[in-house]
Protein backbone atom coordinates (compact mmCIF):
# COMPACT_ATOMS: atom_id res chain seq x y z
CA UNK A 1 0.00 0.00 0.00
CA UNK A 2 2.56 2.68 0.69
CA UNK A 3 3.82 1.42 -2.83
CA UNK A 4 0.79 2.59 -4.32
CA UNK A 5 0.86 5.82 -2.40
CA UNK A 6 4.15 6.58 -3.28
CA UNK A 7 3.33 5.80 -7.10
CA UNK A 8 0.57 7.97 -6.49
CA UNK A 9 2.01 10.86 -5.01
CA UNK A 10 4.72 11.12 -7.90
CA UNK A 11 2.24 10.71 -10.52
CA UNK A 12 0.00 14.10 -9.23
CA UNK A 13 3.05 15.64 -8.74
CA UNK A 14 4.31 15.16 -12.25
CA UNK A 15 0.68 16.05 -13.77
CA UNK A 16 0.57 19.64 -11.54
CA UNK A 17 3.55 20.40 -12.82
CA UNK A 18 2.98 19.51 -16.39
CA UNK A 19 0.03 21.88 -16.29
CA UNK A 20 1.49 24.73 -14.11
CA UNK A 21 3.83 24.98 -17.12
CA UNK A 22 0.76 24.59 -19.75
CA UNK A 23 -1.13 27.10 -17.86
CA UNK A 24 1.96 29.35 -17.68
CA UNK A 25 2.18 29.26 -21.15
CA UNK A 26 6.01 27.52 -21.20
CA UNK A 27 5.21 24.42 -22.89
CA UNK A 28 3.99 24.69 -25.84
CA UNK A 29 4.17 27.27 -28.71
CA UNK A 30 1.95 30.33 -29.20
CA UNK A 31 -0.07 28.72 -32.11
CA UNK A 32 -0.98 25.54 -29.85
CA UNK A 33 -2.79 27.83 -27.55
CA UNK A 34 -4.44 30.01 -30.51
CA UNK A 35 -5.84 26.83 -31.58
CA UNK A 36 -7.78 25.94 -28.10
CA UNK A 37 -8.54 29.05 -28.03
CA UNK A 38 -10.26 28.97 -31.16
CA UNK A 39 -12.07 26.16 -30.12
CA UNK A 40 -13.36 27.94 -26.86
CA UNK A 41 -11.31 25.99 -24.41
CA UNK A 42 -10.67 28.29 -21.59
CA UNK A 43 -6.67 26.70 -20.85
CA UNK A 44 -6.37 28.00 -17.87
CA UNK A 45 -9.59 26.07 -16.41
CA UNK A 46 -8.28 23.10 -18.53
CA UNK A 47 -6.20 20.04 -17.31
CA UNK A 48 -3.73 19.26 -19.85
CA UNK A 49 -3.21 14.87 -19.49
CA UNK A 50 -0.70 14.64 -21.69
CA UNK A 51 1.07 15.94 -24.99
CA UNK A 52 3.61 15.17 -27.40
CA UNK A 53 5.36 15.91 -30.29
CA UNK A 54 3.70 14.21 -33.38
CA UNK A 55 6.39 15.59 -36.22
CA UNK A 56 8.37 18.51 -37.06
CA UNK A 57 5.41 21.16 -35.85
CA UNK A 58 2.56 19.01 -34.66
CA UNK A 59 1.51 17.93 -31.02
CA UNK A 60 -0.75 14.72 -30.13
CA UNK A 61 -2.11 14.79 -27.03
CA UNK A 62 -5.50 14.48 -24.75
CA UNK A 63 -6.85 17.73 -22.63
CA UNK A 64 -10.13 18.07 -20.26
CA UNK A 65 -11.90 21.02 -21.35
CA UNK A 66 -13.09 23.26 -18.69
CA UNK A 67 -17.27 21.96 -19.19
CA UNK A 68 -15.42 18.27 -18.29
CA UNK A 69 -15.63 17.41 -21.72
CA UNK A 70 -12.15 15.05 -22.88
CA UNK A 71 -10.59 15.29 -26.33
CA UNK A 72 -7.49 13.67 -28.48
CA UNK A 73 -6.04 16.01 -30.00
CA UNK A 74 -3.26 16.01 -32.83
CA UNK A 75 -2.60 20.02 -33.79
CA UNK A 76 -0.53 21.17 -37.03
CA UNK A 77 0.82 24.27 -35.71
CA UNK A 78 1.38 25.64 -39.13
CA UNK A 79 -1.56 24.52 -41.11
CA UNK A 80 -4.27 24.66 -38.21
CA UNK A 81 -7.21 23.61 -40.94
CA UNK A 82 -5.43 19.93 -41.15
CA UNK A 83 -5.75 19.89 -36.83
CA UNK A 84 -8.06 16.60 -35.14
CA UNK A 85 -9.94 16.78 -32.79
CA UNK A 86 -12.04 13.78 -31.38
CA UNK A 87 -14.32 13.51 -27.85
CA UNK A 88 -13.43 10.46 -26.24
CA UNK A 89 -14.99 11.89 -23.11
CA UNK A 90 -17.34 8.66 -22.52
CA UNK A 91 -13.59 5.98 -23.38
CA UNK A 92 -11.61 7.92 -21.06
CA UNK A 93 -14.06 7.99 -18.02
CA UNK A 94 -14.84 4.64 -18.44
CA UNK A 95 -10.98 4.11 -18.22
CA UNK A 96 -10.87 6.36 -15.23
CA UNK A 97 -13.56 3.90 -13.21
CA UNK A 98 -11.94 0.87 -14.26
CA UNK A 99 -8.52 2.23 -12.88
CA UNK A 100 -9.49 4.49 -10.02
CA UNK A 101 -8.97 0.99 -7.22
CA UNK A 102 -6.90 -0.97 -8.82
CA UNK A 103 -3.98 1.66 -9.99
CA UNK A 104 -4.76 4.97 -8.49
CA UNK A 105 -1.83 6.43 -10.11
CA UNK A 106 -2.33 6.38 -14.19
CA UNK A 107 -3.10 9.63 -15.53
CA UNK A 108 -6.40 8.79 -16.55
CA UNK A 109 -7.13 8.54 -12.63
CA UNK A 110 -5.01 11.71 -11.22
CA UNK A 111 -6.23 13.72 -14.65
CA UNK A 112 -9.84 13.37 -13.42
CA UNK A 113 -8.65 14.10 -9.81
CA UNK A 114 -6.80 16.99 -10.77
CA UNK A 115 -9.51 18.54 -12.93
CA UNK A 116 -12.45 17.71 -10.09
CA UNK A 117 -10.18 19.33 -7.59
CA UNK A 118 -10.03 22.80 -9.17
CA UNK A 119 -12.88 22.51 -11.22
CA UNK A 120 -16.18 24.92 -10.21
CA UNK A 121 -18.40 22.12 -11.92
CA UNK A 122 -19.70 19.00 -10.41
CA UNK A 123 -17.28 16.02 -10.62
CA UNK A 124 -16.74 14.17 -13.41
CA UNK A 125 -16.42 10.47 -13.42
Amino acid sequence: MIKHSIKVAKARTLLADQNQEFHEMRMLPSSFYDQLRDKDFEYLKCVLVNVFPDDFNSYCGRIIRQDGRIFKFDLEMDEKESSLWDDVTDKFLETYRQLRKSKPWTVEVVAVQLFNKNSSIPDIG
